[in-house]
């Protein structure tokens, strides 16, 4: 086989590949241009000091139109711990030695996506468009909180605003809030007319409802469901039972936590501060009503109908 060749320049139009019968595989010379050609279409090109692929108009110094298959990695020239890590379902990016971020599809289902890929000491921030402003959302790895709002959380979660709060949506309906209001009171709020704020207790196993401010009248009540058997105590500087209402007895207890009447006294006294003297036997009452004065003690017997003990010096 002999090779026809010279030394020096020499200027050529287009030169195609003699074997090839559609005579549409080519070098394709222009102006500051060279392209590859193949069954008619410019697979590679040089224009200029830009480089394309599947295209003839490159816009970069490497431009792909189409797809890119990699064994394995995508570094940044000169700087060896810095790349794209492609392996079997999964990919990693890593920057100067640290894996920041990991998309993993595992075998079996729950797949992972992954902020800290590497365990370092790396927080994962969103910024607000304000640059003045804290983060929108803060990861604090090396404390192990999150904050919204700050940049330094404290506690496990930690929300710093004026006026902070959180709302609860169902269906882009606002059903509650929980925040500080402008008198930096806590403010928890149901949104929806006639529902209730609940809380719940698990006793031994058993959920129940301790406390309810209820939506649908104006009360307050503890223990509402016949299902909660939730006792309610409040004590005092010296008594753990200065008041017991015994859930399940239906007894109220003051200084005991063993009433045996509707209501039990655990004491030697009890008054009634204020005295009211009935207008006659006949005056309004109704039955166990007492009332007294100077001279009497006065216990209504029925519906209007009153009675009186005398009272004496000794």
């Amino acid at each position: 086989m002999g090779y026809k060749f010279s030394l020096g320049e020499r200027t050529f139009d287009d030169i195609t590949a003699e074997v090839d019968a559609q005579a549409n595989t080519k070098i394709d010379f222009e102006e500051d241009y060279i392209g590859l050609v193949t069954s008619g279409s410019s697979t590679l090109v040089v224009s200029g000091s830009m480089v394309g692929i599947g295209t003839t108009s490159p816009d970069y110094t490497l431009d792909v139109a189409g797809d890119i298959g990699v064994d394995q990695k995508i570094y940044h020239n000169g700087d060896a711990n810095t790349y794209i890590n492609f392996t079997d379902d999964r990919i990693r990016f890593e920057a100067g030695g640290l894996n920041l971020f990991g998309m993993h599809k595992k075998g079996s289902a729950p797949h992972q996506v992954t902020v800290n890929n590497g365990n370092n000491n790396v927080d994962f921030v969103v910024n607000t468009n304000d640059a003045s402003t804290s983060p929108l959302l803060r990861c604090d790895a090396s404390a192990g909180k999150v904050g919204i709002g700050t940049a330094s959380p404290t506690e496990i979660l930690t929300l710093n605003a004026t006026e902070a709060s959180i709302l609860f949506q169902e269906g882009g309906t606002d059903m509650a809030t929980i925040g500080i209001n402008s008198s930096d009171n806590i403010l928890i709020e149901n949104k929806t007319m006639n529902k209730h704020i609940v809380f719940k207790v698990n006793d031994q196993g058993a959920v129940k409802e301790g406390f309810r401010l209820d939506g649908a009248v104006p009360e307050v009540v503890v223990n509402q469901t016949s299902d909660s058997l939730v006792d309610f105590r409040v004590e005092s500087d010296n008594q753990t039972h200065m008041l017991f209402v015994d859930g399940s007895a239906d007894k109220i207890g003051i200084k005991t936590n063993q009433p045996e009447l509707a209501l039990d006294i655990n004491d030697n006294a009890i008054r009634i501060r204020n005295s009211s003297t009935p207008s006659s036997a006949g005056d309004f009452g109704v039955p166990g009503e007492i009332r007294w004065d100077a001279n009497y003690i006065y216990v209504c017997v029925s519906i209007d109908t009153w009675k009186r003990v005398a009272l004496s010096s000794w």
